[in-house]
């Protein structure tokens, strides 16, 4: 029964990486063509022919989260390297089981591992699977903020200029079980080319559509190994790295 499961599995990876996958890096590079998307830093970012190495013991990949954008922006950033390696190097994601698991997220079921944070029952079988994904050689995203940053409260940059949301310690956790490397991602803009109006305030407000007038920019920071301190620690320095990225001058 595994071996079926594998089986399919590979099918639907597949089958996804070739239809919405390709569509949305394709979409990702146009609109990085006529300037929608600025890239900054691309230099940096990890390439699996460069240094398969760096990919042996899986990645983590860290961002913030200030609109509903950033798991497609993120993911799609692998775009030329998940066309010819979509077992290795297709991304997981982490989304909320009660906002995200939807009929229209099936084609992606296979590369998403839910959480549910207010089942602690659940909130600890969905960290052993990505701890084992990521020990398997996987690639993970994560927006260690635990949700949109405008919901919580909030961190600042040593400028004041730039904020997330204090961080959940799980990804201290994480990173401390896994001794995986983790690329830093900033995003900036989203939630102006896609508004925050789905949910405000436990409401439902108007549908966002994009505003293909505002800019996004993606800053693409450095591939950091940590030290094994404590998981308090090693959250403490996540935080640290993502502002210290989102001051770095464009």
């Amino acid at each position: 029964m595994k071996e079926i499961d594998s089986r399919k599995d590979k099918i639907l990876i597949v089958l996804a990486i070739y239809t919405i996958g390709v569509l949305l890096g394709l979409l990702v590079l146009f609109l990085r063509i006529i300037g929608v998307i600025r890239v900054l830093n691309w230099d940096r970012f990890p390439k699996y022919h460069r240094n398969p190495e760096l990919f042996k013991n899986g990645l983590i990949v860290v961002s913030n989260h200030p609109s509903l954008l950033e798991p497609l922006l993120v993911s799609a950033l692998f775009f030329g390297q998940y066309i010819i390696h979509p077992f290795k190097l297709s991304p997981w994601n982490i989304p909320e089981e009660k906002n995200y698991k939807r009929w229209y997220w099936r084609w992606a079921s296979v590369r998403i591992v839910w959480v549910n944070r207010k089942n602690s029952k659940k909130a600890r079988q969905t960290f052993i699977k990505v701890k084992d994904t990521v020990n398997s050689g996987g690639i993970v995203v994560i927006f260690p903020e635990g949700g949109r940053t405008f919901k919580r409260e909030k961190l600042y940059s040593r400028t004041g200029n730039k904020q997330i949301a204090i961080l959940q310690e799980g990804i201290g956790l994480l990173i401390r079980k896994t001794n995986a490397p983790v690329l830093f991602i900033w995003v900036e803009g989203s939630d102006e080319f896609f508004p925050n109006t789905i949910w405000i305030e436990g409401k439902r407000s108007r549908f966002p559509f994009p505003r293909f007038w505002k800019k996004i920019t993606i800053k693409v920071g450095h591939t950091v190994s940590f030290e094994k301190v404590s998981k308090e620690e090693i959250t403490q320095q996540v935080a640290a790295h993502l502002l210290k990225l989102a001051d770095e001058e464009e």
